[in-house]
Parts: structure tokens; C-alpha cells; sequence
């Protein structure tokens, strides 16, 4: 009869057998995230890791991510959201989404 694994159990046998992935630290890639591209590509890491974050260290709260959503943005869109004081990562993301609009259309100008 075949064991059962549960998720968690699988994708940390993976990492082991596959070497340097074993040894790879979600809160360390996490905290050094930064924009270098889009902000969609951005928020997409950005939640990846935030869910790995969350299963690491359930004890992390909105504040926190919020928080360190806005610190990963670039200058520009970083100072520009803060002002907005957003209290969740989805309000911070719709204050991005907003930004760039604003952005955009002062540059066709």
C-alpha cells in the first residue's frame, strides 16, 4: 500500500532531492524583493512568496505584508502609494493600479 503525503511533505521531498533548492530560504528571498519589472510581475511574486511566508510563519500579519508590499516598489510608485496608507495588500495593489494610470497619462501629455 502507497503512503499518502500531504502537500507540504511533497514539495519539501522535492527540494531535499533536488539539492540547492532544498537549502533555499523563502524569508530571505521574500525580504529581498524588490520591482525590477512590471508591477503585475511583482504582485505575482510577491504573492507567491507572501503564501510560502504564511505557511513559515503563520503568525505574520496585513500590516506586515502591506508593509513590505509598498517597500518593494519602485521609488516612483513606492512614495505615491505610502500616501494612501492602504491597510491591506489589495488596496495597496488598486493604489499601484491607480498610480500608473496617473503616470501614464502624464506622460502622453
Amino acid at each position: 500500500m502507497r503512503e499518502r503525503y500531504n502537500w507540504d511533505d511533497f514539495a519539501q521531498g522535492l527540494c531535499e532531492r533536488f539539492g540547492e533548492q532544498g537549502r533555499w530560504d523563502v524569508v530571505q528571498e521574500f525580504n529581498r524583493l524588490r520591482q525590477e519589472g512590471t508591477v503585475l510581475e511583482f504582485q505575482a511574486k510577491f504573492e507567491e512568496l507572501k503564501f510560502r511566508m504564511i505557511n513559515k510563519n503563520p503568525y505574520l500579519n496585513e500590516e506586515y505584508f502591506v508593509s513590505s508590499f509598498i517597500g518593494g516598489l519602485n521609488d516612483e510608485l513606492r512614495s505615491a502609494v505610502q500616501v494612501l496608507r492602504p491597510k491591506t495588500v489589495q488596496e495597496a495593489v488598486e493604489g499601484v493600479a491607480l498610480q500608473e494610470m496617473t503616470f501614464e497619462a502624464l506622460l502622453k501629455k
